[in-house]
């Protein structure tokens, strides 16, 4: 499936405007567009006049969802396109500015459905921030524009006040680099140390306020400083149990959680979109989460020439679910718990979809079956019945992943850059190609993972390719956010481990590091390992870390290949490959890669 797949023949187009709905009003458009969407048929495009538009929830669409990864509970949605086919919606440019509690656009058992040519945004954000002014290793001074980011201080508790919400501190403080609009070098969450939303604020007057904790690294002032103090409720767009749906032309500047969450869904691509704010907004953060994550979707997940930026955590993460088997029934019955709290009340199929169990340590497979019918218990617990007895194996503490909600992943000439965390978090059995991007989040930029203990999220790769891309200075933040550019790293241990691989065939090809660290690529559980034709670049944003000792690392891995990589003379010396618990003797590694001086030519920016 790629954009060209989605059905354009269209019905004829419907103008918001012949039906009263004009922009720059300054009024409350959700219960007009609300009342046209009931007129728009399926088939049927429905345009908007170029322009600004307002949003609030007290008149919109309500239905109750769960959301992965993100927050639960009775959503007002002011665009609901609930079982709609063949819709599109085109904003002409338009600007829409949502206030208060409220979720822009939910996909819901739709499909054909596209959105395009508009931006969207918060009249006030779920976050705030503001300019330090001083630090100590036990508080730092904030002055806040108390227009913009509204707050009280009362008995040493900080509460931000929005539009019909007040809230205090959920996710605590996050320093950004003033001058590069970027986290801060080194600086992780709450300066690297402690800090509570309890008894830690003192208002100093004049907008300026004190907040004090325990900090593991000393603010700058002049930096800027992002108050979090809203969970993730309220993604821009949401997609549950649909198929064909396309994003084109979107500029997302804020969402409260993840700013398009997709789950259940069929095909979905991404083209010429973008999560970032506006800089001349002089705000430094855009979404409070991902910009993007999808959670046991299947067909394919194309993004082209998108742009990720500032949002508070990754680029993209694409997964499937580990269920924790609690009980064994019988020979075909298992009752499923779910492993992580983001994770309440999301099925594990529907009936004839193919399943595979894993060891929850190990993540070595233990046997495969096909569901016949599924019967939810409560928010946590399913009962799962499989057409054909289980393996003896399948016993309660292994793991079970839905091997038909599994999608291919393309992205193709995107930018991710000045976010916390990291870039792509990839998971998935079938096709991934990650081509011609450039990428400088704080962490790393590609990460390939999988774990059945705290995040429970499933995805063994098969077929993996990373090639023409641009890494720039990425891992400039803390450790925990990455140790290389690309970190592939199963959380897996355990006997079982030394006799098989959790994944495979990874190909990184004819990319361009451009980096100050010396780690490129950790691997561990690999087996088909081919780094080869890239070249090696210096880059003096920072100070080197030695995150790790030699460019590349690889543990538990079979059949690598390292070979035809250059490395420019200006980069620091260092082994270019650590080989720990090899499991075999088919590798093909030169050690020494070619030293070049011919300049190269980086990606072109998008």
């Amino acid at each position: 499936m790629n954009e060209t797949n989605h059905d354009d023949r269209r019905g004829a187009s419907i103008r918001a405007s012949q039906h009263g709905l004009y922009p720059d009003s300054n009024e409350d458009a959700t219960p007009l567009i609300k009342q046209i969407l009931g007129k728009v048929e399926n088939g049927q495009t429905l345009v908007l006049e170029p322009g600004e538009y307002h949003f609030w929830p007290h008149q919109a669409e309500e239905k109750f969802y769960y959301l992965s990864n993100n927050q639960a509970g009775l959503k007002r949605i002011a665009f609901p396109l609930l079982g709609r086919r063949g819709i599109t919606i085109d904003g002409a440019g338009a600007r829409l500015v949502f206030h208060g509690e409220i979720l822009p656009f939910v996909v819901d058992h739709g499909s054909n459905i596209r959105l395009k040519n508009f931006t969207i945004d918060w009249h006030r954000t779920f976050f705030s921030q503001g300019e330090i002014l001083a630090a100590g290793m036990d508080h730092v001074d904030v002055a806040i524009d108390e227009a913009r980011y509204p707050y009280e201080v009362v008995d040493g508790t900080m509460r931000f006040i929005g539009e019909g919400w007040s809230h205090g501190f959920t996710e605590g403080i996050f320093e950004f680099d003033a001058r590069l609009r970027r986290p801060a070098h080194l600086s992780g969450d709450n300066l690297g140390g402690v800090f509570s939303s309890e008894n830690s604020a003192e208002y100093l007057g004049d907008s300026r306020v004190r907040l004090k904790g325990e900090f593991g690294r000393l603010a700058r002032p002049g930096n800027i400083l992002v108050m979090r103090h809203y969970r993730r409720y309220f993604p821009a767009v949401f997609m549950v149990d649909s198929k064909d749906v396309v994003l084109e032309s979107l500029v997302i500047r804020h969402a409260a959680g993840t700013a398009v969450l997709g789950q259940f869904t069929e095909n979905i691509s991404l083209l010429n979109c973008a999560v970032e704010p506006d800089e001349a907004s002089g705000r430094y953060f855009s979404s409070t989460a991902d910009a993007t994550h999808f959670v046991n979707c299947r067909g394919k997940i194309l993004f082209r020439r998108c742009r990720m930026s500032n949002q508070l955590d990754d680029a993209a993460n694409v997964h499937g679910i580990h269920f924790r088997v609690d009980e064994r029934e019988g020979d075909c019955s298992l009752l499923l718990g779910i492993g992580h709290f983001e994770q309440k009340s999301m099925r594990p199929g529907v009936a004839g979809d193919d399943v595979v169990f894993r060891h929850a340590n190990s993540l070595a497979t233990l046997g495969k079956g096909r569901i016949k019918r599924i019967e939810q218990v409560d928010e946590w617990t399913f009962r799962v019945i499989f057409r054909a007895p289980l393996s003896p194996e399948i016993q309660p503490g292994c793991a079970m992943e839905n091997l038909t909600w599994t999608p291919e992943v393309v992205i193709e000439g995107c930018r991710v850059q000045n976010n916390r965390a990291r870039g792509f978090l990839l998971s998935t059995p079938r096709k991934i190609i990650v081509r011609e991007n450039e990428l400088s989040p704080a962490g790393s930029a590609i990460k390939i993972s999988g774990d059945a203990s705290y995040w429970f999220e499933s995805g063994a790769v098969r077929d993996v390719l990373i090639e023409d891309n641009h890494f720039g200075e990425c891992c400039y933040g803390p450790v925990s956010w990455g140790r290389a550019v690309i970190d592939i790293d199963p959380e897996v241990s355990g006997p079982d481990v030394a006799e098989a691989t959790f994944h495979s065939g990874i190909c990184i090809t004819n990319n361009i590091f451009s980096t100050f660290d010396t780690g490129l690529v950790y691997a561990r559980s690999v087996k088909g390992f081919v780094f080869k034709g890239n070249r090696i670049e210096a880059n003096r944003a920072y100070r080197p870390d030695k995150r790790m000792r030699a460019r590349l690392t690889l543990e538990v891995c079979k059949d690598v290949c390292v070979q035809d990589n250059y490395i420019a003379t200006d980069v620091a010396e260092a082994p270019m490959l650590e080989l720990n618990e090899t499991l075999n003797e088919r590798h093909h590694v030169e050690l020494q890669p070619h030293l070049d001086t011919t300049p190269q030519a980086h990606v072109e920016s998008l």
